[in-house]
């Protein structure tokens, strides 16, 4: 009596072409995956300088640029545009916030919020003060 399993519908030749292919295709799956992960790293290392390396100036950043500090969300970064479009005019060509201070005269800017902004901020104080 013979203990080989055999596939219903199929001889044994196809399921040894079978067992042939689903190795190649194993091999290949294992390659691509390999590949895959080296340009991940790649990537990774010629990605450009993270958010907190960049330091956003709160004077002429965008509402894009504003959300993507941690801590700000579109509300506060919402805010902080209506403030600096409100007292630009006031300030006569002087930036609005010359430092991690001046963002506690935001409505809903504490000074915890701004201790924590001030990271990814920078201020024109060298200039202007």
């Amino acid at each position: 009596m013979s203990s080989t399993r055999s596939l219903p519908g199929w001889s044994n030749p196809q399921q040894i072409f079978l067992c042939f292919l689903l190795c190649l295709l194993l091999i290949y799956l294992a390659a691509s995956l390999q590949r895959f992960s080296v340009n991940v790293n790649q990537a990774s290392a010629n990605s450009p300088p993270a958010l907190a390396e960049l330091k956003i100036d709160p004077n002429t950043a965008d509402f894009g640029s504003l959300i993507r500090i941690p801590d700000l969300g579109p509300g506060r970064a919402k805010r902080l545009l209506a403030y600096r479009n409100a007292h630009q005019m006031q300030s006569a060509g002087q930036p609005v916030f010359t430092s991690p201070q001046d963002l506690q005269n935001i409505p809903d800017f504490g000074p915890k919020i701004a201790a924590a902004l001030a990271p990814y901020m920078t201020f024109p104080t060298s200039m202007y003060k």
